[in-house]
């Protein structure tokens, strides 16, 4: 029978887990602590042991299930417990008459991309720890600690230290009171699920007043980038504790020993092991709304994709915000589906000569993409594409954004759309909603819509009692956003170039 034992709580070990399960072949998923059982989502396939395993534990569990082969999955800083498979299942195999049971050592990535002089190493814990301690007599500031609460007690050996750390740990009693035991207070104590994003991290760094943060060189999928480039963006130093280098293949490694950097090439190989055929790969495309445009309007899911993305679409003015989230994607200043299309056609060829699994793509539009939006039309013709996945993602859009700033309500509105439209043809819209709605939101293509809208409404308003203003919004969301309630007069008077939107509020 396929059975397979994955060791570790980590993000790999639940994904790996999780594509077995859909795969219907068995396995049964040690985990360190309680916390990284409630992370899992056991099923008919996924079994989940908790508790720290000794070596002569782990040699005990082989016996007593029939496992085709193990994976190590573990955290790349658990090089004790993977001493401790390699050694016990290597002892298993020896006493095996039959056949043996073999290990593949999935070993995370752990280097970035960015660089900065701000970035300090260290061989250990220790080491960082000692230099700390001479560090904080030097400044007022405090240290975002953001390696976990294995190694918490080094560093609060220093009474003036452990008073200014700030400790970030997974949201689990055993971590609380780890906390509690080596003498930080409530408020030093950020229990909270990870990776964290650039933003939350970067928050984090204000609200907590840190001048130095901790981080283990943990690789893309522990947040390290993230954690790198908010101390580089919020110009405080960042003390990196590196990865302890791979043990590599001793003599009492199995023989059957194989190592892994590329999660989705050690899937295809399980395939192979297990004799299962692998999902034909689909590239992912996601179409999301951004917002007004500054990064600030953004979801927390939209955020996310952009973070994962290996490709972004959008106008250039979209995506000088999106690569402050997402460096290291490629970008293409393309919105239209002429432009598109045949590159993700080309991505999606290429993707099939890989071994990797598939990657994914990000569309961006400004405001929500149902709200005049040209996600609508790109939509349709990615419907005909094959090899992808679709997902929309909504967004602010510009009117919900200026109800909220004005403190008003929007479901009773009409909308008017004078973006690319002929002036024909919204004037005489304009005239027949005007006397039925006493709110109207119009969005605009330039300075010239809004000088033509003033001049239609002071017409309007010259047949009868009828009084108008204009709440006007200018560059929303952006440093120069303007917000100003003008008359129709005083909107032929605008000048500016840039965005424009409003609300027309109609009173007798």
């Amino acid at each position: 029978m396929n059975k397979v034992l994955i060791f570790g709580g980590t993000a790999e070990g639940r994904i790996l887990s999780q594509r077995l399960s859909e795969k219907k072949i068995p396995c049964d998923v040690c985990v360190a602590t309680e916390y990284g059982r409630e992370a899992l989502n056991p099923d008919d396939y996924v079994n989940v042991i908790s508790g720290r395993l000794s070596r002569e534990e782990m040699q005990k569990l082989y016996q007593t299930a029939s496992y085709s082969l193990v994976i190590d999955a573990t955290h790349p800083y658990a090089r004790e417990v993977s001493e401790n498979i390699k050694r016990s299942l290597a002892a298993h195999n020896a006493a095996q008459k039959g056949l043996k049971i073999r290990l593949l050592r999935f070993e995370r990535d752990t280097k970035s991309k960015l660089a900065d002089g701000n970035l300090v190493f260290f061989e250990n814990a220790e080491e960082c720890a000692d230099r700390l301690t001479a560090e904080i007599k030097n400044t007022d500031k405090n240290v975002l600690l953001t390696t976990g609460s294995k190694e918490l007690s080094l560093f609060c050996r220093d009474q003036l230290l452990r008073s200014r750390l700030i400790a970030r740990v997974i949201p689990s009693l055993e971590s609380l009171e780890i906390c509690q035991k080596n003498g930080l207070e409530g408020r030093q104590i950020i229990a909270m699920q990870g990776p964290f994003s650039l933003q939350a991290n970067l928050a984090q760094i204000a609200d907590y007043r840190a001048g130095i943060l901790v981080t283990k060189e943990s690789g893309s999928a522990g947040g390290f980038d993230a954690k790198v480039e908010a101390a580089m963006e919020a110009g405080i130093r960042c003390f990196v504790i590196k990865k302890p280098e791979e043990a590599g293949k001793a003599a009492d490694t199995p023989a059957d020993y194989e190592l892994f950097t590329n999660l989705d090439a050690l899937f295809l190989h399980l395939c192979q092991l297990l004799h299962i055929s692998p999902e034909k790969k689909k590239h992912s495309v996601i179409l999301a709304g951004i917002g007004m445009g500054s990064g600030d309007g953004m979801t927390v899911e939209v955020q996310k994709a952009i973070k994962n993305a290996s490709f972004l679409f959008g106008a250039e003015r979209i995506l000088s915000a999106a690569k402050k989230i997402n460096k290291n994607a490629v970008s293409y200043a393309y919105y239209l589906a002429k432009d598109i299309i045949p590159v993700l056609q080309k991505i999606c060829s290429a993707n099939e000569s890989k071994s990797e699994m598939a990657s994914s793509s990000v569309i961006l539009f400004s405001g929500d993409t149902g709200f005049y939006s040209g996600a609508e039309k790109l939509l349709s013709e990615l419907k005909k594409l094959p090899d992808i996945t679709l997902d929309v993602l909504p967004g602010i859009s510009s009117m919900q954004y200026l109800f909220a700033k004005s403190g008003l309500s929007w479901q009773n509105t009409t909308v008017l759309n004078l973006h690319g439209v002929q002036k024909d043809e919204w004037t005489d819209k304009l005239s027949k909603i005007v006397y039925k709605n006493k709110q109207i939101f119009f969005i605009t293509s330039s300075f010239s819509d809004v000088q033509q809208l003033g001049s239609e409404l002071l017409r309007i308003a010259g047949f009868g009692n009828t009084r108008i203003e204009v709440i006007l919004g200018y560059q929303l969301s952006y440093p120069e956003e303007k917000i100003r309630t003008l008359t129709p007069k005083e909107l032929q008077t605008v000048y500016r170039p840039g965005l424009y939107s409003g609300i027309i509020k109609i009173t007798q």
